[in-house]
């Protein structure tokens, strides 16, 4: 039995990454990003503590290990890539038997898998079409969820930061710089409101810009209200 459920065959050039090549050059030392992710999906894990996380661009799982398989009831994780989710489930099938993964296009679809109360979307906003992955999401997230977003800000560097791991240098092809003004009048737009942000340095000059959006609504406004 496939683990992954494949919900269409199309690829991107992020089809011809390794894994062991992108999580190679987002942990090499000048580039710092798969620790300061994992960081950060401890960080916001433990302050909403959701029980239907969704993971867009789940990759090789980073960040899944700050799951907590005691309270959470379904997790779902996203990713073009069906090799990268053939790991994730390898790494994972033991201690987080409430997984789902599903290899997806979000480009090509606004289908509901999961009526989450909170989806992760780090540096995925700049790999597809803006307006519907925000459908996508709004499609997936149950009233009073959340939205969390990383986006990268280059700061004058290049796209694809430098490592020395050559695999990766494709993706420049596909990635686009997002400004944060842009997302957040988009969520707006689609019903959401930004509730918190923040910013973290990375030792290339680049900076991770982190939002918090809350789908409008009475609970919604409660859980604002408290935060």
């Amino acid at each position: 039995m496939n683990p992954i459920e494949k919900i269409n065959d199309s690829s991107t050039l992020w089809n011809q990454v390794s894994l062991a090549d992108y999580e190679n050059h987002m942990s090499h030392e000048t580039v710092a990003q798969l620790p300061l992710l994992s960081a950060l999906t401890k960080k916001y894990l433990e302050k909403h503590q959701p029980q239907k996380p969704l993971f867009l661009g789940i990759a090789g799982g980073n960040g899944l290990e700050h799951v907590d398989a005691t309270t959470v009831e379904h997790v779902v994780g996203i990713d073009i890539n069906e090799d990268y989710l053939q790991q994730t489930y390898l790494r994972f099938k033991n201690t987080l038997p409430q997984l789902k993964l599903i290899k997806c296009n979000i480009d090509e679809t606004t289908e509901t898998f999961i009526q989450s109360d909170f989806i992760w979307a780090a540096l995925f906003l700049e790999y597809v079409d803006l307006k519907n992955c925000i459908q996508f999401m709004l499609n997936n997230l149950a009233e009073g969820g959340v939205i969390v977003v990383t986006i990268q800000s280059n700061n004058g560097n290049g796209a694809v930061s430098q490592s020395g791991i050559e695999g990766v240098n494709v993706l420049s092809g596909q990635f686009k710089r997002i400004d944060k003004e842009i997302v957040q009048s988009t969520m707006v737009d689609f019903g959401f409101h930004k509730s918190f942000e923040e910013e973290n340095s990375l030792p290339n000059g680049k900076t991770f810009l982190t939002f918090t959006f809350h789908r409008r609504g009475k609970l919604a406004d409660e859980q604002h209200t408290r935060e």
